[in-house]
This record gives structure tokens, sequence and C-alpha cells, in this order.
């Protein structure tokens, strides 16, 4: 795969490049909806500030936590006792 484009060369677009830096700081955020007409650089955009940001730590098959345990409809169902849990399996992934 080549090298992304440098975060930096884009020219333009301080709203959007504020808000993905703002989101890549503060996770907290929620995260941004990238729009606009073709051709204004989004993807670009995405994948260069993708590329500036350290590898995640994932468990399982989820990149930032683990998936929330679920419910029975009429509450939570009673567990059976168990014996020391395995860790849970985790790898490091890299954004493309």
């Amino acid at each position: 795969m080549t090298a992304a484009f440098p975060f930096s060369a884009i020219v333009g677009q301080t709203d959007m490049k504020r808000a993905m830096i703002l989101t890549a700081i503060e996770p907290g955020l929620g995260g941004v909806l990238v729009f606009g007409d073709r051709g204004t650089g989004k993807s670009t955009a995405v994948r260069a500030l993708a590329a500036l940001l350290p590898p995640i730590r994932m468990v399982g098959a989820a990149p930032s936590m683990p998936k929330p345990s679920r419910t029975a409809p009429t509450g939570p169902r009673p567990r059976a006792p168990r014996s020391a849990p395995a860790p849970p399996r985790s790898s490091i992934c890299r954004s493309a």
C-alpha cells in the first residue's frame, strides 16, 4: 500500500481538520461525520490522520472495548459459577 498523503499538507477544510483532530485527542466526543461534495478530500484527510495515530489495542473483535453483555428481555440471567476467567485475546491493529 502507498504512503498516506501528509495531513499537514491538506489545504483548507479547517473546520473538518479541527473536528478530526479534536476527536483523535478526545474520543469521548463521539466521532465526526465527514461529508461534502465529491473531490473535496474527505477520504484523503481521514486516511492522512489515521496514518498519524498510534496502533490501537483490540480485545477480541472489538476495536475499542469488549462487547457489552446481552441480557434477556426479562432481566439478567443467572450466571453459573466458573473458574478463573481466561485472559481476553488481544492484538494490535494498525488502521489501513
